[in-house]
């Protein structure tokens, strides 16, 4: 797809969240894989090792899980998720509406330019 995953990166998998812990193979099976570390650790199966490899790890004991690289999607960022869910669009896009009151964002361009 174009897309790379890292290690570190916020996730969606499902509709559930996690932060990948590994990507590459898992041996005997096909494809590139994502370890992940679910903020839910009861949606987990392991904590990294597999079949003797521990391929990462994670801070509870089952709290991980290895999925096909396809099924991992990229999250948004905290200002376009209000954006979506709650701002009406204006044409400054520093300033937007939450029920009616208006929040203006002062630094952002520097703050984008740091990240």
């Amino acid at each position: 797809s174009g897309m790379t995953i890292e290690v570190g990166e916020r996730v969606m998998i499902g509709g559930h969240s996690a932060v990948v812990r590994y990507v590459g193979e898992v041996s005997g099976h096909p494809g590139v894989w994502a370890g992940v570390e679910w903020d839910d650790p009861s949606r987990g199966k392991h904590n990294g090792l597999v079949n003797g490899v521990q391929y990462f790890r994670t801070s509870s004991a089952r709290g991980g899980s290895l999925v096909s690289i396809q099924n991992v999607h990229r999250g948004v960022d905290l200002l376009t998720a209000i954006r979506n869910r709650c701002a009406d669009s204006s044409a400054d896009e520093n300033v937007f509406v939450i029920n009616s009151k208006a929040v203006e964002l002062f630094g952002m361009q520097s703050t984008s330019q740091k990240q």
